[in-house]
Protein backbone atom coordinates (compact mmCIF):
# COMPACT_ATOMS: atom_id res chain seq x y z
CA UNK A 1 0.00 0.00 0.00
CA UNK A 2 1.30 3.51 -0.94
CA UNK A 3 1.10 5.73 1.95
CA UNK A 4 1.67 9.03 -0.55
CA UNK A 5 1.36 12.72 1.33
CA UNK A 6 -0.73 14.96 -1.09
CA UNK A 7 -0.98 18.68 -0.46
CA UNK A 8 -1.73 21.88 -1.84
CA UNK A 9 0.97 24.52 -2.63
CA UNK A 10 1.27 27.75 -3.32
CA UNK A 11 4.92 29.49 -3.99
CA UNK A 12 5.13 33.00 -2.14
CA UNK A 13 9.25 33.39 -2.36
CA UNK A 14 12.70 31.62 -3.07
CA UNK A 15 14.76 30.69 -0.39
CA UNK A 16 18.96 30.31 -1.04
CA UNK A 17 18.80 26.88 -2.26
CA UNK A 18 16.66 27.84 -5.05
CA UNK A 19 13.29 25.93 -3.81
CA UNK A 20 10.03 27.50 -3.80
CA UNK A 21 8.90 28.32 -0.37
CA UNK A 22 5.14 27.56 0.23
CA UNK A 23 3.13 28.45 3.85
CA UNK A 24 -0.11 27.03 3.64
CA UNK A 25 -1.85 24.37 6.08
CA UNK A 26 0.23 25.95 9.49
CA UNK A 27 3.51 24.56 7.66
CA UNK A 28 6.65 25.30 5.89
CA UNK A 29 6.58 23.67 2.30
CA UNK A 30 9.93 23.47 0.36
CA UNK A 31 9.72 22.57 -3.09
CA UNK A 32 12.21 22.32 -5.80
CA UNK A 33 12.04 23.46 -9.64
CA UNK A 34 8.75 25.86 -7.97
CA UNK A 35 9.00 29.54 -8.59
CA UNK A 36 6.75 32.45 -6.79
CA UNK A 37 2.69 32.19 -8.18
CA UNK A 38 2.65 28.27 -9.12
CA UNK A 39 0.23 26.81 -7.18
CA UNK A 40 -0.61 23.02 -6.70
CA UNK A 41 -0.13 19.79 -5.35
CA UNK A 42 3.10 18.42 -4.11
CA UNK A 43 4.13 15.08 -2.78
CA UNK A 44 5.98 15.15 0.66
CA UNK A 45 8.92 13.69 0.43
CA UNK A 46 10.71 14.15 3.55
CA UNK A 47 9.68 15.95 6.72
CA UNK A 48 11.72 17.98 9.60
CA UNK A 49 9.67 18.55 12.67
CA UNK A 50 6.09 19.28 13.01
CA UNK A 51 6.25 22.76 11.06
CA UNK A 52 9.28 21.62 8.15
CA UNK A 53 8.32 19.69 4.69
CA UNK A 54 10.12 18.78 1.49
CA UNK A 55 8.13 18.15 -1.31
CA UNK A 56 7.83 17.93 -5.32
CA UNK A 57 5.49 18.89 -7.61
CA UNK A 58 3.04 16.33 -8.85
CA UNK A 59 0.51 18.79 -10.88
CA UNK A 60 0.56 22.88 -11.30
CA UNK A 61 -3.13 24.12 -11.08
CA UNK A 62 -1.34 27.63 -11.75
CA UNK A 63 2.03 28.40 -13.30
CA UNK A 64 3.46 31.35 -12.79
CA UNK A 65 4.09 34.51 -15.34
CA UNK A 66 7.57 33.94 -14.52
CA UNK A 67 7.94 30.25 -15.73
CA UNK A 68 9.59 29.48 -18.85
CA UNK A 69 10.64 25.99 -20.73
CA UNK A 70 14.13 24.87 -19.45
CA UNK A 71 16.77 24.35 -22.23
CA UNK A 72 17.68 21.60 -20.51
CA UNK A 73 16.50 18.33 -21.16
CA UNK A 74 17.04 17.44 -17.51
CA UNK A 75 16.36 20.14 -15.46
CA UNK A 76 13.07 18.53 -13.90
CA UNK A 77 15.03 15.32 -12.65
CA UNK A 78 18.47 17.18 -12.37
CA UNK A 79 19.29 18.32 -8.79
CA UNK A 80 22.32 20.49 -9.82
CA UNK A 81 20.35 23.17 -11.86
CA UNK A 82 17.32 25.39 -9.88
CA UNK A 83 16.37 28.52 -12.09
CA UNK A 84 16.42 27.15 -15.37
CA UNK A 85 12.97 27.08 -15.92
CA UNK A 86 12.82 31.14 -15.99
CA UNK A 87 14.88 34.04 -17.37
CA UNK A 88 18.60 34.80 -16.23
CA UNK A 89 17.41 38.27 -15.17
CA UNK A 90 14.65 36.97 -12.78
CA UNK A 91 17.01 33.84 -11.58
CA UNK A 92 19.91 36.94 -10.51
CA UNK A 93 16.65 39.30 -8.69
CA UNK A 94 15.54 36.02 -6.37
CA UNK A 95 19.41 35.13 -5.82
CA UNK A 96 20.23 38.83 -4.65
CA UNK A 97 16.76 38.62 -2.60
CA UNK A 98 17.90 35.29 -0.91
CA UNK A 99 21.09 35.81 -0.07
CA UNK A 100 20.81 39.26 0.65
CA UNK A 101 18.45 38.39 3.50
CA UNK A 102 21.44 36.24 5.33
CA UNK A 103 23.04 39.47 5.35
CA UNK A 104 20.45 42.11 7.18
CA UNK A 105 21.97 42.00 10.48
CA UNK A 106 25.15 43.07 9.80
CA UNK A 107 24.70 44.95 6.52
CA UNK A 108 21.96 46.72 4.37
CA UNK A 109 20.72 44.50 1.72
CA UNK A 110 20.09 47.53 -0.54
CA UNK A 111 23.54 48.23 -0.68
CA UNK A 112 25.08 44.83 -1.44
CA UNK A 113 26.13 44.59 -5.40
CA UNK A 114 25.11 41.82 -8.15
CA UNK A 115 27.19 40.78 -11.07
CA UNK A 116 25.91 38.19 -13.54
CA UNK A 117 27.92 36.42 -15.60
CA UNK A 118 28.68 36.71 -19.42
CA UNK A 119 26.82 33.52 -19.89
CA UNK A 120 24.56 31.70 -18.06
CA UNK A 121 25.50 27.99 -20.39
CA UNK A 122 28.59 26.03 -21.03
CA UNK A 123 30.68 27.93 -18.66
CA UNK A 124 31.68 25.29 -16.04
CA UNK A 125 35.10 23.51 -16.64
CA UNK A 126 34.64 21.03 -14.33
CA UNK A 127 32.23 18.29 -13.88
CA UNK A 128 32.08 14.86 -11.55
CA UNK A 129 29.86 11.93 -12.51
CA UNK A 130 28.77 8.87 -10.20
CA UNK A 131 29.45 5.60 -11.70
CA UNK A 132 27.85 2.02 -10.53
CA UNK A 133 28.79 -1.06 -12.80
CA UNK A 134 26.32 -3.04 -11.57
CA UNK A 135 23.76 -1.17 -13.14
CA UNK A 136 25.64 0.31 -16.08
CA UNK A 137 24.68 3.82 -14.68
CA UNK A 138 27.01 7.09 -15.29
CA UNK A 139 25.80 10.68 -14.66
CA UNK A 140 25.06 12.77 -11.36
CA UNK A 141 24.10 11.65 -7.95
CA UNK A 142 20.05 12.27 -6.99
CA UNK A 143 17.98 10.88 -4.11
CA UNK A 144 16.83 8.04 -6.73
CA UNK A 145 19.91 7.06 -7.98
CA UNK A 146 22.34 7.83 -10.58
CA UNK A 147 20.60 10.27 -13.38
CA UNK A 148 21.93 10.12 -17.24
CA UNK A 149 23.46 13.25 -18.01
CA UNK A 150 24.42 13.58 -21.64
CA UNK A 151 23.37 16.63 -22.43
CA UNK A 152 24.48 18.64 -19.28
CA UNK A 153 24.03 22.69 -20.69
CA UNK A 154 26.20 24.45 -17.65
CA UNK A 155 29.46 22.16 -19.07
CA UNK A 156 32.12 23.71 -21.46
CA UNK A 157 31.97 22.23 -24.49
CA UNK A 158 34.60 19.77 -24.87
CA UNK A 159 33.42 18.22 -21.40
CA UNK A 160 30.06 18.12 -23.56
CA UNK A 161 31.93 16.41 -26.41
CA UNK A 162 33.79 14.13 -24.13
CA UNK A 163 30.48 13.41 -21.82
CA UNK A 164 28.50 12.52 -25.06
CA UNK A 165 30.84 9.46 -25.65
CA UNK A 166 30.00 8.11 -22.56
CA UNK A 167 26.44 7.42 -23.53
CA UNK A 168 26.80 6.17 -27.11
CA UNK A 169 28.80 3.29 -26.18
CA UNK A 170 29.66 2.24 -22.26
CA UNK A 171 32.61 0.50 -22.90
CA UNK A 172 34.58 4.05 -23.53
CA UNK A 173 33.58 5.06 -19.68
CA UNK A 174 34.05 1.33 -18.66
CA UNK A 175 37.96 1.64 -20.16
CA UNK A 176 38.90 4.59 -18.52
CA UNK A 177 38.40 2.56 -14.91
CA UNK A 178 41.25 0.47 -13.84
CA UNK A 179 40.73 -3.20 -13.57
CA UNK A 180 40.93 -2.75 -9.66
CA UNK A 181 38.41 -0.46 -9.70
CA UNK A 182 35.57 -0.57 -7.17
CA UNK A 183 31.63 -0.99 -8.30
CA UNK A 184 30.85 2.27 -7.58
CA UNK A 185 32.70 5.14 -7.68
CA UNK A 186 33.24 8.51 -9.83
CA UNK A 187 35.27 10.18 -12.76
CA UNK A 188 35.73 13.66 -13.04
CA UNK A 189 36.65 15.64 -16.36
CA UNK A 190 37.86 19.21 -16.54
CA UNK A 191 39.99 21.21 -18.67
CA UNK A 192 43.38 22.48 -17.27
CA UNK A 193 45.21 24.99 -19.51
CA UNK A 194 42.49 24.22 -22.70
CA UNK A 195 43.50 20.33 -22.45
CA UNK A 196 40.49 17.90 -21.36
CA UNK A 197 41.64 15.83 -18.36
CA UNK A 198 39.92 12.82 -17.00
CA UNK A 199 40.70 11.40 -13.14
CA UNK A 200 39.09 8.47 -12.08
CA UNK A 201 38.00 7.52 -7.91
CA UNK A 202 40.52 10.29 -7.22
CA UNK A 203 39.97 13.42 -4.65
CA UNK A 204 38.21 16.30 -6.38
CA UNK A 205 40.08 19.03 -8.15
CA UNK A 206 43.03 16.18 -7.40
CA UNK A 207 44.65 17.73 -10.78
CA UNK A 208 44.83 20.80 -9.38
CA UNK A 209 42.12 23.60 -8.17
CA UNK A 210 40.63 25.97 -10.22
CA UNK A 211 37.63 27.98 -10.14
CA UNK A 212 35.21 25.93 -12.42
CA UNK A 213 33.99 29.82 -14.02
CA UNK A 214 37.32 31.30 -14.55
CA UNK A 215 35.95 34.33 -16.63
CA UNK A 216 33.93 35.13 -12.87
CA UNK A 217 36.67 34.40 -10.61
CA UNK A 218 38.88 36.69 -13.23
CA UNK A 219 36.47 39.77 -12.27
CA UNK A 220 36.21 38.53 -8.54
CA UNK A 221 39.96 38.79 -8.26
CA UNK A 222 39.99 42.36 -9.90
CA UNK A 223 37.68 43.54 -7.58
CA UNK A 224 39.47 42.21 -4.45
CA UNK A 225 42.15 43.93 -5.77
CA UNK A 226 40.66 47.56 -6.75
CA UNK A 227 38.83 47.05 -3.28
CA UNK A 228 41.96 46.66 -1.06
CA UNK A 229 44.29 49.72 -0.43
CA UNK A 230 46.54 50.87 -3.12
CA UNK A 231 49.24 48.00 -2.43
CA UNK A 232 53.01 48.60 -2.89
CA UNK A 233 56.37 47.20 -2.76
CA UNK A 234 55.79 47.14 1.16
CA UNK A 235 52.43 46.03 1.49
CA UNK A 236 52.20 42.39 2.31
CA UNK A 237 49.50 40.05 1.66
CA UNK A 238 48.36 37.09 3.45
CA UNK A 239 46.07 34.73 1.54
CA UNK A 240 44.04 31.82 3.72
CA UNK A 241 43.09 28.93 1.38
CA UNK A 242 45.35 30.27 -1.35
CA UNK A 243 46.08 27.21 -3.37
CA UNK A 244 48.36 28.40 -6.25
CA UNK A 245 48.02 32.26 -5.22
CA UNK A 246 45.64 32.88 -8.12
CA UNK A 247 44.06 35.93 -6.32
CA UNK A 248 47.09 37.58 -5.36
CA UNK A 249 49.20 36.81 -9.00
CA UNK A 250 50.92 39.65 -10.26
CA UNK A 251 50.85 41.85 -6.59
CA UNK A 252 53.75 43.91 -6.14
CA UNK A 253 54.47 43.08 -2.30
CA UNK A 254 55.24 40.00 -0.41
CA UNK A 255 53.06 37.25 -0.37
CA UNK A 256 52.24 34.60 2.03
CA UNK A 257 50.09 31.74 0.66
CA UNK A 258 48.60 29.24 3.92
CA UNK A 259 47.08 26.01 2.53
CA UNK A 260 47.56 22.41 2.15
CA UNK A 261 48.98 20.33 -0.68
CA UNK A 262 50.90 23.37 -2.78
CA UNK A 263 53.46 24.03 -5.50
CA UNK A 264 57.00 25.04 -4.91
CA UNK A 265 58.20 29.25 -4.06
CA UNK A 266 58.11 31.16 -7.63
CA UNK A 267 60.06 33.59 -6.53
CA UNK A 268 61.36 35.13 -3.60
CA UNK A 269 58.59 37.78 -2.67
CA UNK A 270 55.91 34.32 -2.33
CA UNK A 271 56.14 32.13 0.38
CA UNK A 272 53.78 29.05 -0.15
CA UNK A 273 53.49 27.72 3.31
CA UNK A 274 51.82 24.32 3.57
CA UNK A 275 49.55 23.88 6.60
CA UNK A 276 46.41 22.53 7.37
CA UNK A 277 44.38 25.31 8.39
CA UNK A 278 41.47 23.52 10.22
CA UNK A 279 44.39 22.00 12.29
CA UNK A 280 43.98 22.88 16.47
CA UNK A 281 46.93 25.21 16.63
CA UNK A 282 46.08 26.76 13.33
CA UNK A 283 45.65 30.31 13.99
CA UNK A 284 48.94 29.67 15.94
CA UNK A 285 50.90 28.38 13.35
CA UNK A 286 49.44 31.11 11.00
CA UNK A 287 51.12 33.76 13.46
CA UNK A 288 54.50 31.84 13.75
CA UNK A 289 54.50 31.86 9.97
CA UNK A 290 54.13 35.35 9.72
CA UNK A 291 56.75 36.25 12.47
CA UNK A 292 59.13 34.50 10.01
CA UNK A 293 58.13 36.65 7.29
CA UNK A 294 58.56 39.75 8.91
CA UNK A 295 62.12 39.28 9.60
CA UNK A 296 62.44 38.60 5.55
CA UNK A 297 60.35 41.00 3.91
CA UNK A 298 60.15 44.71 4.67
CA UNK A 299 56.54 45.59 4.85
CA UNK A 300 54.36 48.48 6.37
CA UNK A 301 51.57 46.99 6.80
CA UNK A 302 49.64 43.49 5.81
CA UNK A 303 46.51 42.61 4.69
CA UNK A 304 44.60 40.19 4.15
CA UNK A 305 42.95 37.58 1.86
CA UNK A 306 40.26 34.46 2.80
CA UNK A 307 38.71 31.98 0.90
CA UNK A 308 37.91 28.95 2.28
CA UNK A 309 35.51 26.05 1.51
CA UNK A 310 32.02 25.75 1.73
CA UNK A 311 32.27 25.41 5.92
CA UNK A 312 34.03 28.37 6.23
CA UNK A 313 36.28 29.25 9.16
CA UNK A 314 34.49 29.39 12.56
CA UNK A 315 37.68 30.52 14.98
CA UNK A 316 37.93 33.21 12.27
CA UNK A 317 38.35 35.89 14.68
CA UNK A 318 40.88 33.91 17.09
CA UNK A 319 43.37 34.04 13.23
CA UNK A 320 42.83 38.27 13.30
CA UNK A 321 43.22 38.00 17.63
CA UNK A 322 47.21 36.70 17.06
CA UNK A 323 49.87 39.22 17.12
CA UNK A 324 51.83 39.49 14.05
CA UNK A 325 48.42 39.55 12.23
CA UNK A 326 46.30 42.37 14.47
CA UNK A 327 49.08 45.02 15.09
CA UNK A 328 49.68 45.81 10.96
CA UNK A 329 46.58 44.08 9.32
CA UNK A 330 43.79 47.16 8.22
CA UNK A 331 41.87 45.28 5.42
CA UNK A 332 40.25 41.76 4.65
CA UNK A 333 38.75 40.32 1.67
CA UNK A 334 36.62 37.56 2.65
CA UNK A 335 35.56 35.15 -0.37
CA UNK A 336 32.89 32.79 -0.08
CA UNK A 337 30.69 30.01 -2.11
CA UNK A 338 28.94 29.77 1.13
CA UNK A 339 27.33 32.99 2.23
CA UNK A 340 25.64 31.49 5.25
CA UNK A 341 28.98 30.26 6.44
CA UNK A 342 30.23 33.33 5.92
CA UNK A 343 27.22 35.08 7.50
CA UNK A 344 28.21 32.92 10.76
CA UNK A 345 32.25 33.37 10.67
CA UNK A 346 31.42 37.71 10.02
CA UNK A 347 29.00 37.57 13.11
CA UNK A 348 31.49 36.39 15.58
CA UNK A 349 34.42 38.68 13.85
CA UNK A 350 32.18 41.85 14.02
CA UNK A 351 30.98 40.85 18.03
CA UNK A 352 34.90 42.75 18.69
CA UNK A 353 33.69 45.81 17.72
CA UNK A 354 37.34 46.18 15.90
CA UNK A 355 35.78 45.90 11.94
CA UNK A 356 33.49 46.82 9.97
CA UNK A 357 31.88 45.38 6.54
CA UNK A 358 32.73 48.32 4.13
CA UNK A 359 31.45 46.67 0.92
CA UNK A 360 29.78 43.41 -0.18
CA UNK A 361 29.94 42.10 -3.64
CA UNK A 362 27.39 38.94 -5.07
CA UNK A 363 28.91 37.32 -7.82
CA UNK A 364 27.39 34.86 -10.19
CA UNK A 365 29.88 31.69 -10.56
CA UNK A 366 27.09 29.45 -10.81
CA UNK A 367 24.61 30.80 -12.95
CA UNK A 368 21.40 27.96 -13.35
CA UNK A 369 22.05 27.17 -9.98
CA UNK A 370 21.12 27.97 -6.62
CA UNK A 371 24.84 29.00 -5.90
CA UNK A 372 26.96 32.12 -6.22
CA UNK A 373 30.25 33.52 -4.31
CA UNK A 374 30.20 36.28 -1.83
CA UNK A 375 32.77 39.14 -1.48
CA UNK A 376 32.75 40.85 2.20
CA UNK A 377 35.79 43.73 2.02
CA UNK A 378 36.53 44.46 5.77
CA UNK A 379 38.60 47.50 7.60
CA UNK A 380 39.73 48.10 10.80
CA UNK A 381 37.94 50.83 12.63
Amino acid sequence: MNNKTIIPFEIIRIDPLGQGVSLLDDKVTFISKAIPGDKGIAEVIETKGPKVQFAKIQELTTQSEERTESPCPHFNECQGCAYLNMNYKKEGSYKKEAYSFLFKEIFSPEEIEYIEAPQRLNYRNRIQLSYDLVDGSIGFKTREGILEIPNCMIAKEPIQKELQKFYQNDKYWHNLLPKDAPKEGHIELYLLNGELKTTVNQPYSSGGFSQVHQEMADLARNQISQSLEKESPTTGTIELFGGSGFLTEGYQGPRVICDQDLGNEDSYKVAFIDMNLFGKFGPEKVNKVLGNQQSVYSTDHWQMIIDPPRSGLKNFAKFLNQPNLSKDLKQIAYLSCNPQTQVRDLKNLLESKKWRIQKITFFDFFPATHHLESLVILERL
